[in-house]
């Protein structure tokens, strides 16, 4: 008898258990990890930033982050918890007067994944309602406490209008005796275009929120220095950006590979430590590995920054009509960038080890023009692999797709391109001039060429 009762409560506990990882954490995976319904970045071809501050309003902290932000034109979100907002309602308006934007962090601050159906429905529409008697303005946006979900926090947010917004980089400023400049590290590990940074203006440890002041004082001079914006609207314009550019592949093949191919494209930034910084360039950091530049000092082994294109920026460039117009607004593009890139060498820590920046690609026509040194790579199996990898992204990409295999690929083989650093910030640099004959000489060259092709 006591055997057969044992059974039944391990049981019953084992079924428990069981029904909660369906409830709580398989929705963490869905809804946080791969962000299904949520949104956690803006658009990485945007020199965009968007800050956000959980947990206020605070009457200490929070009209010491509105100044601060003041002085370096910052525009944030802040997510608010509704009882807080309640007891603060004129730092509320205040922080909407300012300029920013307000989204809901729950009534209480409670744990997704301890509340039941019933308790999630009633912490988001009732946070939204201590909220809008406030600011007389509907609640559109809403960050879970720790990011946390069960399965019905999403029918809940949708029945109430509002979208989940997650981060890409946690600046963990919450943590009891967390230095300033571990924050600013944190910070800066991670940077790139369209992050969504999770900090916070109340909570936490004693004295934390002081911390994020701090370290806040010292990035922001730093990202203005290279031309980032910090605006509280990125994310928004990435969601319906995102839709636009998802459907605007001509072929149904492409239209159905494509997201996969993104999935595949986001991991190998994430294994290799690629950060989208401008429009046409993905940056990581590498040594070199393809033998010495004596005219530039390098040799096997030392730092270099490796760029890669940004797929999408180029899939744009596509659409652009004649041909000539399109290779002029590439050229320029990629001018501009390689600004952005010399800032990266000169003010990001990830990247100011390196030497010189290089990339293989098939687009090289008219580079010269622009600074680079192109030089033909060996035939190696490497190499082989590489066109292989550079094929398939046309294909994915192109608006031809694999009809533009047969229209000279195979007369196309990937160089390599490479620029020393003197050289890329003597060019590209702040107050450098800019060769307007050499980008003319490139525009021109390139405009009497085929149609730019992709690279990973």
């Amino acid at each position: 008898m006591r055997c057969t009762f044992l059974h039944d409560v391990y049981l019953a506990i084992a079924i428990f258990l069981a029904l909660w990882v369906l409830y709580a954490p398989l929705a963490e995976l869905l809804f946080h990890v791969l962000h299904i319904t949520s949104i956690h970045r803006g658009d990485e071809l945007k020199r965009d930033v968007t800050l956000t501050f959980d947990d206020g309003p605070d009457p200490e902290y929070t009209p010491q982050m509105l100044d601060l932000l003041d002085a370096h034109r910052v525009r944030a979100v802040f997510f608010l918890i509704g009882e807080k907002a309640t007891r603060y309602p004129e730092l509320v308006r205040e922080i909407l007067r300012r300029g920013h934007l307000v989204g809901s962090h729950t009534a209480h601050h409670r744990n997704a994944w301890f509340l039941t159906p019933w308790q999630t429905f009633r912490e988001v529409r009732m946070a939204a309602a201590m909220i809008e008697r406030v600011t007389h303005e509907p609640v559109v946006w809403f960050r879970p406490p720790w990011g946390r979900f069960n399965l019905f926090l999403p029918l809940a947010l949708r029945s109430s209008g509002q979208t989940p917004v997650l981060w890409s980089i946690a600046g963990r400023d919450w943590l009891k005796g967390l230095q300033i400049s571990a924050i600013a590290e944190r910070i800066a590990k991670r940077f790139h275009n369209g992050a969504v940074i999770l900090l916070h203006d109340s909570g936490g440890a004693p004295g934390a929120p002081a911390n994020t002041l701090r370290a806040l004082e010292q990035i922001l001079p730093v990202y203005r220095e290279m031309g980032f914006q910090f605006t509280a609207d990125p994310v928004l314009y990435a969601m319906k950006a995102k839709t636009k550019r998802n459907g605007s592949f001509p072929r149904v093949s492409q239209r159905l590979i494509h997201p996969l191919w993104r999935v595949w494209e986001k991991l190998f930034d994430r294994l290799y430590s690629v950060y989208p910084m401008s429009r046409m360039f993905r940056l990581s950091l590498v040594s070199w590995r393809l033998g010495p530049r004596p005219e530039a000092g390098l040799i096997d082994g030392v730092k270099v920054v490796e760029i890669h294109l940004q797929n999408l920026a180029v899939q744009e460039l596509q659409r652009v009509k004649p041909v000539e117009r399109m290779a002029i607004r590439g050229l320029r593009e990629v001018r501009d960038s390689l600004h952005d890139v010399a800032l990266a060498l000169l003010y990001d820590k990830r990247f100011q080890e390196g030497q010189a920046i290089f990339g293989m690609t098939m687009i090289h026509r008219g580079m010269e023009n622009l600074g680079f040194h192109v030089e033909d790579i060996p035939d190696t199996l490497l190499n082989r692999w590489i066109k292989f990898l550079l094929s398939l992204i046309m294909s994915l990409y192109h608006p031809e797709g694999r009809k533009r295999f047969t229209h000279g690929l195979e007369a196309m083989h990937p160089r390599l391109m490479w620029m020393s650093r003197e050289e890329l910030i003597t060019r590209y640099g702040p107050g450098a001039a800019k060769s307007l004959r050499a980008t003319q000489q490139a525009m021109a060259e390139v405009a009497t060429s085929q149609p730019p092709d992709m690279e990973p």
